[in-house]
């Protein structure tokens, strides 16, 4: 009877063991998949921001050189990428590009369209980050006097 009782003991124990390798491969799993996910949010919030902020900047660009104008667009990159709470590489040209299209209208409205594309994620099952944004404005025709 002793030995009977103490080899279902070990029996028990071993089918515990197993159901928690499983369980704790799926959480983990899971638990990175979550992760993933969130970071890729994270980054698309950013870039999105990033994007409406050089549209905001591009629209100015009629009052001031345009070497002006590139100078802030690549300051404001420069401090996303050092203020970033997840490092994101903004600098290098091969994972980060973006391109401003200006289009008039004849109804006195200019649309600025800005495009970003970031490949910086390795992430499995997550590609390149595009965002694009829209903004339109009256277009004026003159530089304000200095």
């Amino acid at each position: 009877m002793l030995f009977k009782s103490t080899m279902n003991h070990h029996s028990e124990s071993g089918q515990s063991l197993v159901e928690f390798a499983l369980l704790f491969g799926l959480m983990l799993l899971t638990m990175l998949v979550f992760i993933s996910l969130s970071l890729t949010i994270y980054y698309q919030i950013q870039l999105t921001r990033l994007t409406h902020d050089i549209a905001r900047i591009s629209s100015l660009a009629e009052f001031e050189q345009p070497t002006d104008t590139q100078r802030k667009i690549d300051e404001l990159i420069n401090r996303y990428a050092q203020t970033s709470a997840f490092s994101m590489n903004l600098t290098d040209y091969t994972v980060f590009q973006y391109q401003i299209t200006e289009t008039p209208f004849p109804n006195g409205l200019e649309v600025i369209e800005v495009r970003i594309q970031y490949a910086g994620l390795v992430f499995p099952m997550v590609g390149n980050i595009q965002n694009r944004t829209y903004l339109a404005y009256p277009k004026t025709n003159s530089l304000p006097a200095p």
